[in-house]
């Protein structure tokens, strides 16, 4: 009985020194909802484009020197089965072959923890501002909840494999809009907000190729 007393007049305290914070936190009558599209912003975002010419730069002196070796491999294997071939030079050439394939591994291992490294800091840093950027947008839209979502950009939306990851996506507890009336999707304008806030921070631009015109 004691313990019951206590307890009420605990929570007699807690309503009397919270309760006018808690009505001037209470939620408004009229809730403001929007939705973003996380991979159409990434898309527009002329940090994440620049992100993945970095990536790339990175890459490719690694590939290049994987090809070269590989091309080294499949020569001598080539070689060894012509019947020109000099029996006295096998030892050299199976070394050569092992030499490759250990080189091989080794830039395998660096290039793969450089990359790690690199895409790590890559998704934290692009997070950060599109959590900055619906946060900032909202704000100044009067909008209380944002709620985002992840859809393919292009293509039918209703094949298996896309329906698939939808339901996945909901039985793991996330957002899957199936409708929405129009101006509920800020994505278009948050990715301009990003753009402009990257622009005017000096952001670096992935130049401009043929290859950037072909259709992924």
């Amino acid at each position: 009985m004691k313990r019951n007393v206590i307890v009420a007049s605990l929570a007699a305290w807690l309503i009397a020194f919270c309760g006018g914070r808690a009505l001037a936190q209470a939620a408004p009558t009229q809730m403001r909802v929007a939705i973003v599209n996380v991979g159409q912003v990434l898309h527009k975002y002329e940090k994440a484009k620049f992100y993945q010419y970095e990536l790339k730069e990175t890459v490719d002196p690694y590939r290049l020197e994987g090809e070269k070796l590989k091309k080294e491999i499949l020569d001598w294997t080539a070689a060894m089965k012509d019947p020109k071939f000099n029996p006295k030079e096998k030892d050299r050439y199976e070394q050569g072959i092992v030499t490759n394939k250990r080189k091989l591994e080794d830039l395998d291992r660096h290039a793969t923890k450089l990359i790690v490294t690199k895409q790590e800091a890559q998704v934290i840093t692009l997070f950060r501002d599109l959590q900055e950027a619906i946060q900032a947008y909202a704000q100044a839209n009067g909008i209380h909840l944002v709620l985002t979502y992840a859809e393919q950009l292009e293509g039918d939306l209703f094949t298996l494999n896309n329906v698939a990851r939808k339901m996945k996506g909901m039985d793991l507890g996330s957002t899957t809009p199936l409708f929405h009336v129009p101006g509920v999707d800020i994505s278009g304008a948050v990715a301009d907000a990003m753009n402009a806030r990257y622009r005017t921070a000096g952001g670096r631009q992935a130049p401009v190729t043929p290859a950037s015109f072909q259709k992924k």
